[in-house]
């Protein structure tokens, strides 16, 4: 006898596909990277022999993936299986809002030079990882009881237009619904809590070498599919980008 109401199983199996896809992915980049350090070392010495004093002494070198993908206008068809699963979502939140465990409400990260400089290499990666989030964009239906509790007097229709009015026009190609050349189009109390959590193992592995405050700048070589995308500088200031491979564009 099965115990289990068939959207949990669907909801488990969905999950252990997101995971397993993570684990493939986070496995390919530990493969690459002793040929991705090599090529930085490289690439390092040659930038610092022709851009003089442009890169800081105490700068650290760090690998990144990163997002080359073009930007296109938004599909239709794709418009409308996201609404499809949104729909999916925001019924099953309100009529099963009792028995969902709410998403934890977002939280701004502490104002300090580590998340200032996590947040540059995110702007620097141009969201490789938002490639996943295709026509769900990761919306679950805790996702949804979550935007309910923030707002209890919204209705079901009000529920979806406050995330399909946030679809933008254009987007990069293969990527997330919301992910367009400014990044989520998506408010981050909106968002699902995969997307407001996430760090990719290259993320994690720098935080864990810079201190909370006046973290020395860092030179980014960002890598897309095993090949060399761009090196960005970055700093507390913003992003810098130094050298980048002609970007993928549409045929006519």
């Amino acid at each position: 006898m099965d115990v289990n109401p068939p959207e949990y199983n669907r909801d488990l199996l969905a999950q252990l596909d997101r995971e397993q896809e993570r684990i493939l992915d986070e496995s390919e980049w530990m493969r690459r990277d002793d040929e991705a350090e090599a090529f930085a070392k490289r690439a390092e010495r040659e930038l610092r022999a022709s851009l003089g004093g442009m890169i800081p002494a105490n700068a650290v070198r760090a690998i990144f993936p990163a997002n080359t993908d073009p930007l296109a206008p938004q599909e239709p068809s794709r418009r409308a299986q996201f609404a499809q699963h949104l729909a999916t979502m925001a019924e099953g939140a309100v009529l099963d809002r009792e028995r969902l465990v709410t998403e934890p409400a977002v939280a701004e990260p502490p104002a300090n030079g580590r998340e200032t400089l996590s947040t540059r290499a995110c702007a620097a990666c141009r969201g490789g990882c938002c490639r996943a989030g295709g026509e769900h964009a990761y919306l679950t239906e805790e996702t949804i009881a979550r935007s309910l509790e923030a707002h209890p007097d919204w209705t079901l229709a009000q529920v979806m237009d406050s995330y399909l009015r946030h679809i933008p026009a254009v987007t990069y190609l293969n990527s997330c619904i919301y992910h367009a050349a400014t990044g989520c189009g998506l408010p981050r109390e909106l968002r699902s809590s995969t997307c407001n959590r996430y760090q990719c193992v290259k993320l994690i592995k720098l935080r864990a070498i810079l201190p909370e405050n006046n973290p020395s700048p860092v030179l980014a070589l960002m890598f897309d599919r095993g090949q060399w995308a761009r090196t960005a500088l970055l700093d507390e200031s913003g992003v810098r980008i130094l050298a980048e491979e002609m970007p993928r564009v549409l045929p006519e």
